[in-house]
Formats: structure tokens, sequence, C-alpha cells
């Protein structure tokens, strides 16, 4: 079916009217979008120099003002770099001294003193300039409006020759909206520009003259003239060649002029191109760099990465790198402990000090959390892998002031050596990353180089942790329930639930796998709070069933749970104060060996509201009498590890000194991992109250416990 085409000045001065109405909507969208977002910025910078002016006299030996500054600068540099040449150039004198903890001499005071004051007259001189520049702003927004409001009147009023074709119509115009802040191009049938206005020579680099001739696009996406035949107008976006060699990333709008299936031409918008270089720089910047530490983010580690793996790839030679992962130890309880804001003074300051610990050439980025990396590349070898590394780590030996409060901190480092570990980007960040766990696993505070061994398990350990974040909204977890058997009458007195995972990828994962990665990586809490749930609502489905017997279901609860009192609290809100009589919670005796206040705001409220609480795995830790006393249980469950060997006299003698002394105490006694009759007739002989095994039943799905209870 053919198109007719759109000759009469009516149907002209509405294809006019629409471009009018388009450019003028966009325009206005642009400069509300940049005015919006200049005044914003502007705005909070300028509070943030303020607040630095009026906290400068009261906080002179404060390194936590230091940080503000160094997270100011990378703004300011973008700005006003004079200013920031001059501040940086001081702060130096300052951030050394300061930061390391150290108290300063009486020169050194007068030197810091010095510095202050010349920093304050430079903060007062930018807040000044800040406040005459958003007034431009304003006003040149504002005018901008007007004219663009008024173009838009003239351009309608006019009324083209009645036989002048969509083309020859642009071409007899002076162009439209030639000072408008979108770039306009105007092509021909083969896309060869006719026209631009000063917005697209700005964005481009060409003058018009130059223009001429030259394809708008030199490669146009595949959909654009489909698009185009369709319904004569296409979005998206292109890129645009600049003079320079460069290309710009721009958002497009295209008409097609005349018959869309034959255009006499093209009308093409870009909208981005309007953006300052200085804003443009900011926008780049900001994209690459951590909103909270002002430190590189994971894109432009990547970035330097790669590069500076090309350059090794390239050069051939025996020039050596490094890719050090750095996360200081114990944070997340730091974060509980003094909450959020001062949390992200911490880890501010925390940044700053792993960022001057290295070279100037190195690159410190915040990948995430707490965690950093370091990529350095033209370092001698080994040996000064480690230094960049152990100065990172002992850059935390003094303690970061929160106002009076000090806050002690360690850091973990894993380090690869390239090219010996690996030439390739996610090879040695995973490598790396392995490195620092085995720190961590070592207690901390430590520095570990990766070796191949670590490989396999990093792998393993990252592939559950991956499929695990995914398990619980896939529905891939399962509680079973293992029978505790009364010993006196041989009937069951409750069941143990027990966490399973069947992942849709991995297939069934042992808990002694998957547990561990939870409570390392923090998803034990979320874990943790969907078994409570779970066994309060199985144990309701149970009471709705006819005959069904009073079980006491218990469930383990980790330390890593309640490691803030917050926590804590988080996880006595869940429990249902209804079903204490039908639920025991099982601690184990390295959660209370921490001295952390969750641990005793946890145990005490479980108390309070009634519920049963039993000491799993007694005999393999600690092992102490005051833990019994101190924090009541009810129950003690005794290690399978010293029933396996119960044939022997020894371990015969030392259970039954272990059940004494619970006796003694008023706890019923639990015995685990009983497989044999043999054992379960000993146990029973010298007094212990419960059994729990395979000599009675491994551990069951809900169906199939249900079926153990009804044969009993």
């Amino acid at each position: 079916m053919t198109q007719t085409r759109v000759e009469s000045g009516e149907g002209l001065t509405v294809a006019r009217w629409h471009v009018a109405v388009m450019v003028f909507a966009a325009s206005v969208c642009m400069l509300l979008a940049y005015a919006s977002q200049i005044a914003e910025r502007e705005h909070r910078f300028a509070s943030e120099v303020e607040t630095m002016v009026g906290e400068l006299n009261s906080q002179t030996n404060s390194p936590g003002w230091l940080v503000g500054v160094h997270r100011t600068l990378p703004t300011l540099e973008l700005v006003h770099p004079e200013q920031a040449t001059d501040i940086s150039e001081r702060l130096k004198v300052l951030t050394r001294s300061l930061t390391q903890g150290q108290r300063l001499n009486r020169r050194e005071q007068l030197l810091v003193h010095q510095a202050l004051l010349a920093i304050q007259a430079d903060l007062k001189v930018l807040t000044q300039r800040l406040d005459r520049q958003r007034t431009n702003y304003t006003h040149t927004f504002y005018w901008s409006l007007l004219l663009l409001v008024g173009l838009l009147f003239v351009k309608l009023r006019q009324k083209p020759p009645p036989d002048q074709s969509a083309l020859a119509q642009y071409l007899g115009d002076a162009f439209m909206f030639p000072r408008a802040p979108v770039a306009l191009a105007l092509s021909d049938h083969k896309d060869r520009t006719i026209r631009a206005n000063q917005a697209y020579e700005q964005a481009t680099g060409y003058k018009e003259a130059e223009l001429q001739g030259r394809l708008v696009f030199d490669q146009a996406p595949e959909d654009m003239r489909a698009t185009l035949r369709e319904s004569g107008v296409w979005t998206g976006e292109q890129r645009l060649r600049r003079k320079d060699g460069s290309e710009l990333k721009e958002k497009v709008i295209r008409m097609a002029l005349g018959n869309r299936f034959s255009p006499e031409g093209f009308l093409t918008m870009s909208l981005e191109s309007v953006v300052p270089d200085e804003e443009r720089r900011y926008m780049l910047w900001q994209a690459h760099h951590d909103n909270l530490t002002k430190l590189p983010n994971a894109n432009l580690l990547e970035e330097r990465l790669l590069r500076g793996l090309a350059g090794l790839h390239e050069n051939k030679s025996d020039q050596v790198g490094t890719l050090i992962s750095i996360d200081i130890d114990g944070f997340r309880d730091v974060n509980d402990s003094v909450g959020h804001a001062l949390a992200d003074r911490v880890l501010t300051e925390a940044a700053l000090r792993i960022a001057m610990s290295a070279r100037e050439s190195d690159t410190v980025a915040r990948v995430a959390g707490d965690l950093f990396m370091i990529a350095a590349f033209d370092i001698g070898g080994v040996a000064e892998a480690e230094k960049i590394a152990r100065a990172a780590v002992e850059s935390f030996a003094a303690p970061i002031m929160l106002d009076d409060q000090a806050v002690f901190l360690t850091a973990s480092a894993g380090v690869t050596v390239i090219p010996d570990d690996g030439t390739e980007k996610g090879e040695l960040v995973q490598k790396a990353d392995a490195a620092r766990l085995d720190a961590k696993k070592e207690g901390g505070n430590k520095i570990v180089f990766f070796e191949q061994s670590m490989n396999s398990a990093a792998v393993r350990r990252l592939e559950i942790e991956t499929h695990l974040r995914k398990a619980i909204s896939q529905d891939e977890l399962a509680l079973y329930y293992q029978p505790i058997i009364d010993v006196a009458n041989d009937t069951t007195y409750g069941a143990e639930a027990l966490l399973r995972w069947h992942s849709s990828e991995l297939g069934f994962v042992s808990p002694g796998e998957f547990i561990p990665v939870a409570e390392s990586s923090g998803m034990i809490v979320e874990l943790g709070a969907w078994v409570i749930n779970e066994v309060q609502r199985q144990i309701r489905a149970w009471q709705q069933l006819p005959h069904w017997p009073e079980l006491c279901i218990s469930l383990n609860v980790s330390a890593k749970q309640f490691s803030g009192e917050a926590d804590a609290q988080h996880l006595l809100n869940l429990l249902a104060e209804d079903l204490r009589q039908c639920m025991t919670i099982e601690l184990t005796e390295s959660a209370l060996v921490t001295n952390d206040p969750g641990a005793n705001c946890f145990v005490q409220g479980v108390k309070q509201l009634g519920f049963r609480m039993a000491l799993d795995d007694f005999g393999t830790g600690y092992s102490s009498v005051g833990y019994l006393r101190d924090f009541d249980f009810d129950l003690l469950k005794i290690d399978k590890s010293f029933i396996k060997d119960l044939d022997n006299l020894k371990e015969d003698g030392l259970i039954a000194s272990i059940i004494a002394m619970g006796r003694v105490l008023g706890l019923k006694m639990v015995a685990e991992g009983v497989e044999e009759k043999a054992q379960a007739e000993c146990l029973k002989r010298i007094g212990c109250d419960f059994i729990q095994g395979y000599y009675y039943s491994r551990p069951l799905p809900v169906s199939d416990f249900e079926s153990f209870i009804a044969d009993r």
C-alpha cells in the first residue's frame, strides 16, 4: 500500500508543528534536568564546604575532619581545579601526621594551624563562588526558557508556500531553533549532512561546512530503517564520531521527512550533546567512583586492571603485577555496635588509610561493603607485592576515632602475583578473594598469598554462595526432622529440625558445606529466620491433626544470627510465644564465649519468653560448667564424638560423670549420634534421659516423620 506524499501547506504546517513541539519539549526537559542537577550538586557541595569551615577550628587534630575534606576533593578537582590543587598540597602536611595516630609537636602544630587557616580562606572563597554560580545557572535557565517559547511562537506563526516539499521547507529556513540546547542535523535521502545547528557543532567538534556531505551515522542500527518506514520516527542510542576521533554514545530521535517509505531526508536530534564538557566529565567520574569513599569503584578497577594486563601482554617482558583483596575483620560487628552512620565514617577513614598506604600509581578501589582491592603493576616482584599488602594491613595499627570513642580494627589481605597466578581478570579476582578468605580463617590480621590448593575450594565456595542466595526464593530449602526418644518409656519426646538444601543446579548440598558459607557471608541471618518461621508453621499444622502427640521441636541458632543486640532482638521477635512449650532453642558453646552483648540479650530474651534452651555439642568446645549455671539451660546435648567409643570403659565413665553433673544442675541429658543397640542400652543404664541418632531414625522429611510418629 503506497503512501501519499505530504506536500500541501496545511500538511507541512502540521509536520512542522510536530517537530517544533518535539524539539521544544526535549529542550525544556534537558534544561530542567541540567539546571536541577547543577543546582543540587552545587548546593550539596556548598553545604559540605560550609560544614568543613564550621568544624575547622574545633577539630584541628581530628582525622575525621580530614576524611571529609578528602572526600570532597574529587568533586572540587572537577569543578574548581585551582582551589583543589592548593588545598590538596596543604592537606599532605596534615594527613601524614593525623592518620598515624600521633600527637603533634609544637612546630608541627604551628604548621598545621597555618595550613588550616589557608584551607579555611580557600573554602570561604569557594563558598562565595558557588553562590554566584548558582545565581548564574538560574538566570541562564529562565532566559533559555523564554527564548524557546519565543522561537516556538514565531515558528508556529510562519506559513510555508503551498508547493514546498518537506526537505525544502527546512532548507529555506534559517534552520529550526539554531540556538536550541539540543543538537540538530538535517540530512538528505542518503543521510548526508546538509545543515547542522550550533549544539551539533559543539558536540562533534566540526563546523557546519565541514559536516556537509558527511554521513550522520557511519553505521546505522539495523532496526532504524524498518522503524522509520513503519512510523516515521526512530528513537534509540547511537554513536556520533567527533572530529578528534573519539565517539559519543547519544540518545537520538530521528524523523523521516516527507514520504516515510521514500523519505526526502532526515531530521536527527541528539538529546545528550547539550551537556557541557565539565558536566560530562563529572557524570563520567560518578560512574567510576564509589559515592561514599570517593575511591575508584569496581568498574574503574576492571578498566585499569584490563589495561595493565594488556600492557603486560604487549610488552612480553618480565614485568610483574599484583592484585590484592582486602577487607576489614569483623566490620559487621562495628556496624551493629555503632550504627550505620558512624560505621560509614569508619569505612571512609579505613578507605583513606588503605589508599594512602599504596603507591600513587596503584589503583585502590572499594568493590563492595568493606571489601577493597589494590591493583599494582611495574612492581619488583613478590617481595614488593607483600610490601604493598603489608602497608595496607598495618595502616589499621592506630585506632579510628569516632568523637571520643576509639574503634580498633584489623584487616585481612589475599595476594595474587601477575602473571604467575593468572592473566585473566576474573581468575585473578577469584584467587585474591580465596587467599583473603584463607587469611580470615586463620584469625584475620594476616596476609596470605594464593596457592593452587585454594583454587578448587574457592570455586566451590563461590558456587555455593551464588546459588544459596536464590535458595529461598526458588523454594529449594526443606526441613528434616530427626526423632528424639524418651529412654524411660520408649516414646517420642520430640525432634530436631535440620535444614536441607537441594539445589536445582548443584543437586544435594551437605549442611557441612553450605552452613559455613552462609555464616561467613551473612546469609545465615536470612536462612535462620526462614527456619524459625517454617518450624512454627509446621508445628501449627501438626496441631490441627487429630491425635497428634505433644512434641518438642528443637532448632539450632547460630551465633552469627545475634552478633549484636539489634540482631538478637529481631530474632526474638520471630519467636511465637504461644508455642514456647513446643520448641527448644539450641545454642553451641562457641556462641557464648564471644562476650558479645547480643548473645546475653538473646539468651535472656528466650528465657523470659518461656522457651526451653539446650546447650548443643557439649564437650567439643570450652566445656565450662559456668555457662551451664549462668545461662540457665534446660537440656544438655552430649556430642556424638563421645558416643562412638562408648564401649570403652573410660568413655563410659566420662559420660556417666557428665550425666551426674547434669543431674546436680537440674538438666535433662540428650545423647546425640547413637547408632547401635549396645550404645542405647549403655546410655539407658547410666541414666541418660533422651537419645537421638540413626539407631532409631535418620532425619526424615515431613511426610516420613508423620508416618514415624503414627507407627509408634
